[in-house]
This record gives structure tokens, sequence and C-alpha cells, in this order.
């Protein structure tokens, strides 16, 4: 017969528990209430146009704890300014992003949340993080450089009760504190002439690094 140690079992059920989900492992139900998506519920969130289509613009900061430039005094200026610009301008389709390249997600975060008001933040994973992996190994539209400040461009449409995104372009990016502080700078005038050049007055080519 095989002993196998008493530690070694528990550590066993520690990482079962952990891929399965503790409350699937153990059998049991989550106690709380479940609640699908609707279709309603994606027609409301796209309900300022009638062909159940928006534009969004998403504004992506990247850096970490660990990078000299991203915790330099001129990126929060930089945050700030377009904080100040979006809550002039009451824009609807105008999100921040925060993504911090720390391996610890706790450290990210702390980071993050000193450096403005995100509407969203991606912390931890290192160059694996999931907004990494998105904006920058998967799709190309930003650079492996930190800190950067990049402005993307979505098209958005639900179908069929799901909601699919057409078209995901990079606007413009910048990488450096200098360069960032130009962009925010310059981001209510870039923003504008992108409407524009979504009506067909003329045509926006993705940045090629």
């Amino acid at each position: 017969m095989i002993r196998v140690p008493g530690a070694a079992i528990v550590t066993l059920l520690a990482v079962l528990a952990g891929f399965f989900g503790y409350r699937g492992f153990m059998g049991l139900r989550p106690t709380g209430p479940t609640r699908l998506v609707t279709e309603a519920d994606l027609t409301s969130f796209v309900s300022a146009s009638q062909d159940s289509s928006i534009s969004e613009f998403v504004v992506v900061v990247l850096g970490a704890t660990w990078c000299n430039g991203a915790n330099d005094e001129r990126l929060g200026r930089a945050v700030r300014k377009i904080e100040s610009f979006r809550a002039r301008s009451s824009r609807q389709n105008l999100t921040l992003t925060g993504i911090a390249v720390d391996r610890d997600a706790r450290e990210g975060i702390g980071w993050l949340n000193r450096l403005g008001h995100f509407d969203e933040l991606l912390a931890g994973g290192h160059w694996l993080n999931t907004g990494i992996v998105h904006f920058v190994w998967d799709d190309g539209l930003t650079r492996p450089a930190l800190p950067q400040l990049a402005v993307i461009k979505r098209d958005i449409h639900l179908v069929d009760g799901r909601l699919r995104v057409a078209q995901q372009i990079l606007v413009e990016s910048a990488v450096g504190v200098v360069a960032i502080g130009a962009l925010a700078e310059r981001l209510p005038s870039l923003l504008a002439a992108s409407e524009r050049d979504q009506r067909g007055e003329s045509s926006i080519e993705p940045v090629s690094h």
C-alpha cells in the first residue's frame, strides 16, 4: 500500500478547489440569485443609436510600479487632464482604462488608484496581463513599452442578442511622460477629428509602429 502524506492530500484538495471553484468542488450550489444578460439589457446599452450600434473611445494607460516613468508626477497630471476633459464634456463614449504590468496585482491596483480614477483596472500577470495580451500581443494595437497612453476607437454592434466589436483601431499612442502629456493635451481635438472621420469626411488609418 502506498501511503500519501496528509500534507500532500491537503495540497491536492486546495488545488482542486481552486480549479473547479470551492462550491462546485464541494457539490454546493451558489446561494445567491443568478441572472442572464437579456437582449433588453444589451439594447439599453446601445440605445443612444437607432441602428443598435455605438462607437466608443478607450484611453488606455499602461505602466507599472517598477517603471520610473510611470511614477513621474507628470503622468498623474496627464491622467487628471483626461478626467477633467471628460467631466466637462459629459462624454458617455469615453472609457479610461488602467493597466498595471506588475506581478503583484495588489501593488498594481494601488498604483493605478493613486494615479487617477479609472473606469476599469487590470493588474497583475506581468507581461501576460489580460489587458496586455489583448492590446499588445493579440491585436498589436499598442507597443510593449512603458509608460504609454493609447487612444483606441472601436465600433460595437448588437447582432442577434450579442454585442460584437466590428472594428478596433489605434487612433494614436504616446510613450514617455512628455509625449503622454502632449497627447492628453490634444485629446479633445483628436476625438473630434476621429468622429468627423466616422461621418465620412475623411478616413482613419491605423497608426503604424
